[in-house]
């Protein structure tokens, strides 16, 4: 375990919010800098993402696959389906018992 890790890990995960970092940016500069140090190329593999300050856009939401059910629908567009199709064949077959 590189050095320094127990410390940064321990103090992020402390029941003392005094004694965590104050931000996110601040906890991904402590591992920033144990991972460089570990590397030997500082700022070679940074660990989280630092820019102009811009905030990037999220990646693209992939499209469904072919012969998929949306999203939205899932198991119980499904069941709900099933169900009105099976009432649909259920007063087809009583209105035709009924008119014979």
């Amino acid at each position: 375990m590189p050095a320094g890790l127990d410390d940064v890990l321990g103090a992020a995960l402390s029941s003392d919010p005094r004694e965590r970092p104050v931000t996110a940016a601040t906890l991904a500069d402590a591992l920033d800098a144990i991972a460089s140090a570990g590397l030997g190329r500082p700022g070679s593999d940074r660990l989280s993402p630092r820019g102009s300050g811009e905030r990037g856009t999220p990646p693209p939401r992939p499209e469904p696959a072919e012969g998929r059910v949306p999203a939205g629908l899932g198991r119980f567009g499904l069941v709900l389906g099933a169900v009105v199709l099976g009432l649909l064949v259920v007063l087809v077959v009583s209105v035709g018992v009924l008119l014979t």
